[in-house]
């Protein structure tokens, strides 16, 4: 029993690796075209497009990785007092792939958003 909790708690990862990457391109000055920041088409264009998308999308990881760990710490818990029928490794196999897909969300929200905020050439629309 123990042993599939500290297995479940493998699930925690993914939604930590969230909250301190965004917590990182949230409060840090991401070096401009560096590799690890918010990289698309449109913040390559210039560093005030760069910045804006890597605080936006901090934010959005913060937010994701924050949800994803109440949740993973409420799958925990409910194993503890009721233990399902299948097995951990199954458990996993379904939970770290949603986690994963859930990166998706943000990036696109704050792709749509940089469009929104810029127009193709990287210059500020008037909104």
């Amino acid at each position: 029993m123990e042993s599939n909790v500290l297995l479940l708690c493998v699930s925690l990862i993914i939604p930590v690796f969230f909250v301190i990457y965004g917590a990182v391109l949230y409060k840090k000055d991401v070096p401009f075209l560096s590799p690890y920041g918010f990289v698309t088409l449109m913040t390559k264009l210039n560093s005030e497009v760069w910045e804006f998308g890597n605080k936006k999308m901090g934010i959005r990881l913060i937010i994701l990785g924050a949800a994803e760990i109440i949740i993973c710490v409420l799958m925990i818990v409910s194993f503890i007092f009721d233990p399902p029928s299948q097995s951990v490794g199954v458990i996993l196999l379904i939970t770290c792939p949603l986690e994963l897909f859930g990166f998706v969300i943000p990036a696109a929200r704050t792709g749509k958003l940089i469009e929104k905020r810029f127009d193709k050439n990287g210059k500020r629309k008037d909104i």
